[in-house]
């Protein structure tokens, strides 16, 4: 069968000048196939497709998955050697969760790692932010932006995750967005990356500052231990509450040095993308 349709795409380069892919360029989507030819979509897989030449020329498309969850958003990114994507479980994760795909060979084969599990008080979600991998001195470890459901206060709250052993394990999550209780995150605008330097940086909408929830605003905030603590919250959004982002999913963040890139779009009659540069 063909795929007839594909979304969320995300692309990735081996960095590492020592790995045997250095500069292969990875890119992911999420595609429908028609495996029978009578122009139904009968199953869903993510698929990757390779390039070692730049861009130039790329290998065919091919399953890595045979099927995959509702909520299927993933990123890729490599790092040492090894090309790392996340998507919604189950998968290992019992009950449902997060989990870690991890391939050593430019992802001819898969190994699978469960980041959260869904629990009594906690329900985990991608929703598209991914796992990063560190880009200084020890690619062992990994970083993942999630989103949480707290049962016990039916709130969505913005979390990260880390793990020091590529991925095998993952510790407690720590509270990242310091939106109001009365107020909400997004569900879908938010967006992390790590700085050459180890600086985390984090962006996300939440309408602390609308009166009837219709409108959001972006934050920003970082660590520089790794996420264990984080800054101050900073609005990038220049009026509160004045524009609607909502019914969008355009947002990303770039780390550079002593230099973060937010990219995010709103509705001022028309939709317009903004970036904001913040300078440490």
């Amino acid at each position: 069968g063909y795929p007839v349709t594909g979304d969320f795409p995300r692309f990735g380069i081996d960095r590492d000048p020592t790995s045997i892919y250095y500069g292969w360029f990875f890119v992911k989507a999420d595609s429908a196939f028609d495996t029978t030819g009578d122009g139904i979509c009968d199953i869903g897989a993510l698929h990757l497709s390779r390039s070692t030449d730049g861009g130039v020329t790329w290998s065919d498309h091919h399953v890595m998955l045979d099927s995959i969850s509702p909520g299927k958003l993933t990123y890729i990114t490599s790092s040492d050697w090894y090309l790392y994507m996340t998507r919604q479980g189950p998968g290992s994760c019992v009950g449902g969760g997060i989990e870690l795909l991890k391939s050593f060979n430019a992802g001819n084969s898969w190994q699978a790692f469960c980041i959260g599990a869904n629990s009594g008080q906690s329900l985990w979600f991608m929703n598209g932010t991914g796992v990063r991998a560190d880009p200084t001195t020890n690619p062992n470890r990994l970083f993942a932006l999630v989103q949480m459901y707290n049962t016990l206060t039916s709130r969505y709250e913005l979390a990260m995750v880390k793990s020091i052993n590529q991925g095998v394990s993952w510790g407690a999550p720590v509270r990242v967005d310091d939106t109001p209780v009365t107020k909400e995150i997004s569900l879908n605008l938010r967006a992390f990356d790590v700085s050459s330097n180890g600086r985390i940086d984090v962006i996300w909408a939440d309408n602390r500052n609308s009166a009837d929830g219709t409108t959001d605003d972006i934050y920003y905030r970082y660590s520089i231990d790794q996420g264990t603590t984080w800054s101050a919250s900073i609005r990038l959004t220049p009026s509160a509450a004045q524009t609607d982002i909502h019914g969008n999913d355009y947002i990303e963040i770039a780390s550079a040095g002593t230099k973060a890139y937010a990219a995010h779009c709103r509705n001022d009659g028309v939709w317009n993308c903004y970036v904001s540069t913040i300078t440490h």
